[in-house]
């Protein structure tokens, strides 16, 4: 896929809240409120936040050995991160100690301190 077709994409997503921008160059993003229509009905919402928090966690143990696939979770683990900061502060801290040793690693400091301040708050 093209620059262009990305951000033609990108910008679909977008207008149909799937994604949310995460900079004001909309170069990253976040999972949008679109992805709750796209939970079954009668599902058990916190168990499937749960399991996306703790997936993620999970990738994000290998920021070592895979750090490609930890850089192209960023978006989603945000989501998950979010999640756990007010629903599973033991699962939110793994999270951020796991994202902030990749963010560091890569020199993406602003990124690193950013999950830590959130974690003050």
């Amino acid at each position: 896929m093209g620059a262009d077709e990305a951000s033609e994409a990108s910008r679909r997503l977008v207008e149909e809240c799937w994604i949310d921008p995460f900079d004001a160059a909309g170069a990253r993003f976040r999972a949008g409120a679109g992805r709750l229509a796209a939970t079954p009905p009668g599902a058990d919402y916190e168990a499937l936040q749960r399991g996306h928090a703790e997936t993620l966690n999970d990738i994000f143990s290998k920021w070592r050995t895979e750090p490609g696939l930890c850089a192209g979770y960023l978006a989603e683990w945000e989501a998950a991160f979010q999640w756990a900061l007010g629903s599973d502060w033991r699962l939110a801290i793994g999270l951020a100690e796991r994202a902030f040793a990749f963010l560091r690693h890569q020199w993406r400091w602003p990124e690193a301190v950013r999950i830590y301040m959130q974690l003050l708050h």
